[in-house]
């Protein structure tokens, strides 16, 4: 995001305690601003932090097998069951033929 040539930042809440309507800024202007959540965590003003000791990843797996829609060529893929998984790519690069 820091990276971002234009970042919209909506909030500050969520949900029903959402509405606000962002506004469109370049990333020096969100990090400054003390009313943007986004801001304080890409400024270091908050964190998440890490923690000491995290659960193992088991041995379930889901199994794609040779996946050729679109533009994957014969691709297996395995992913981890019972953890957050992200997949990430550019765009036409086969994302959402995987699901």
């Amino acid at each position: 995001m820091e990276s971002a040539d234009w970042i919209v930042d909506f909030g500050p809440g969520a949900g029903e305690h959402g509405g606000a309507r962002g506004v469109g800024r370049d990333p020096g202007n969100v990090m400054a601003d003390p009313a943007s959540l986004t801001g304080a965590y890409l400024s270091g003003r908050a964190e998440i932090s890490v923690p000491q000791r995290r659960r193992p990843v088991g041995k379930a797996r889901i199994t794609i097998a040779g996946a050729t829609e679109n533009n994957l060529k014969n691709v297996t893929v395995s992913f981890p069951l019972g953890c957050f998984v992200a997949v990430t790519g550019v765009s036409g690069a086969g994302k959402s033929t995987l699901r």
